[in-house]
């Protein structure tokens, strides 16, 4: 029975260069001395971006991230 993949490991799966924007982001949380269960749930928040537009938030404007919050009633 093989495992179920996290939401990080999909959103690098479906766009690859997730992965640099998630070395980046532990990179910066660690140095800003956050816990590990914020830069969890933060790189969680991101993977759920890259899962719905398919690509890397970092390609995404302001727009596009709003919308998916109204979507889903968090903004």
């Amino acid at each position: 029975m093989s495992k179920k993949k996290t939401l990080v490991e999909q959103a690098i799966a479906i766009a690859p260069e997730f992965g640099v924007l998630c070395k980046k982001v532990e990179r910066s949380f660690t140095i800003n001395n956050n816990s590990k269960n914020t830069t969890d749930n933060y790189l969680r928040c991101l993977a759920s971006l890259t899962l719905h537009y398919k690509c890397s938030p970092e390609q995404l404007d302001l727009e596009q991230i709003k919308q998916l919050l109204l979507q889903r009633e968090l903004l």
